[in-house]
């Protein structure tokens, strides 16, 4: 009633909890906003979850491909090094996006962190963590993050260098992609 039609979600990191709530209890009053998302709405998630009719109106910037949509993205090369690892070493093989997300955020972690202590000589002090991390710059390729493209120059601490926008889209009843990457870095 008060003409408020676009729905933005500033959390951090419950993006997709408060979306589910707040799109649920809106189908209920059969109000129908449009909704601005990122990754951290986990887009994938929401499509078995959301009321359709809420979705219809969502566009989102995305930079983690297995959440923004349940089509499953090909393997890069740090993606098929992770999915592989994980079953060689644990005999564990994720099967949808979400499962793969989780994954690859683990092996990304580790990843990093090995490349931060080689680069350090096995120096674990924050300051030379951190610093090993900035001089990486856009050298760690991380299967979490679209295109496995990371930037940590200029100590940036979030690392994904590209994301895509995202949005419903009724010919697979599913969250898709609708354009090229885009750059999120200032460089």
């Amino acid at each position: 009633t008060n003409g408020v039609n676009k729905v933005l979600f500033v959390s951090g990191s419950v993006e997709g909890n408060l979306l589910l709530y707040f799109a649920t209890a809106a189908e209920s009053q059969s109000y129908h906003p449009g909704y601005a998302l990122t990754s951290a709405a986990a887009a994938a998630v929401q499509e078995a979850n959301t009321p359709k009719a809420q979705l219809a109106n969502a566009v989102g910037l995305g930079w983690m491909p297995s959440l923004d949509s349940s089509r499953v993205p090909p393997l890069l090369p740090a993606g098929r090094r992770c999915l592989q690892d994980l079953q060689k070493g644990a005999g564990v093989t994720p099967r949808s996006p979400a499962d793969r997300v989780y994954a690859f955020a683990a092996c990304d972690t580790l990843g990093l962190y090995d490349a931060t202590l080689r680069a350090t000589r096995g120096n674990v002090d924050v300051s030379a963590v951190l610093a090993a991390v900035s001089a990486l710059r856009t050298g760690f390729a991380a299967a979490t993050t679209d295109g496995e493209r990371t930037d940590f120059s200029s100590g940036r601490r979030t690392g994904p260098a590209q994301g895509r926008v995202f949005a419903w889209s009724t010919a697979c009843t599913c969250f898709d992609y609708t354009g090229s990457p885009v750059s999120l870095t200032n460089g």
